[in-house]
């Protein structure tokens, strides 16, 4: 967070101390003072030829309300990271301009660039990923998965959960072979690990 907000002080404040007045008219003041256009490519032409004339303040005021509630519900539903920012960009905007008093191809270009890039890293970076259950340690997304229970999980791999199911798709687990599939032998629950198994022609003790 204080990264992004250097980021942005660092890239506007130039402009702002170059000419207070002049950015303030440039970025906010024109966005409430430029007309309506009739051939925006947004929902505004349509509710104009159905509804008749709209007051100025449903031109502005809306789509910018709106499109800051989609941000902020993206921003408190979802985990951080590069697909949830691109994700509230791409919904959050796609919002503002759909009832914006002018739209044109390119804010589409750029917004569906956002959404893109959100399919492309979702499987990798999921910001819906479920918290982790109770008893188990979090993971940080790119690293291995913790040892669990003193079993070793190779990176990459996911220790089961409560119901025995992966939580990652497609992540096996390291655990403990059944009765008969381990290479030394049957596992010996009294002795807690693998029992060889008797050779041809060798009495089984007891």
């Amino acid at each position: 967070m204080v990264v992004a907000v250097l980021l942005a002080a660092g890239l506007i404040g130039p402009f702002l101390l170059w000419d207070p007045r002049g950015f303030w008219r440039s970025a906010v003041e024109f966005q409430f003072v430029q007309p309506f256009r009739e051939d925006a490519m947004s929902l505004l032409p349509g509710l104009v030829d159905v509804v008749g004339p709209l007051p100025d303040w449903f031109l502005s005021g809306p789509s910018l309300v709106l499109g800051l509630a989609v941000s902020t519900l993206v921003a408190w539903r979802t985990r951080p990271g590069p697909t949830a920012f691109a994700l509230g960009v791409g919904l959050s905007l796609l919002v503002t301009v759909l009832l914006s008093k002018q739209a044109f191809t390119n804010y589409f270009g750029f917004i569906g660039a956002a959404l893109l890039l959100a399919a492309t890293t979702w499987q990798r970076d999921s910001p819906t990923a479920s918290a982790t259950a109770p008893g188990e340690s979090a993971r940080v997304p790119g690293e291995p998965w913790p040892e669990q229970d003193g079993q070793e999980v190779p990176s990459g791999g996911a220790p089961r959960g409560a119901r025995g199911r992966p939580h990652d798709r497609g992540a096996r687990d390291v655990l403990p072979d059944p009765a008969g599939s381990h290479p030394g032998g049957a596992l010996d629950p009294g002795a807690g690990g693998p029992r060889s198994a008797p050779h041809a022609g060798q009495a089984h003790p007891g």
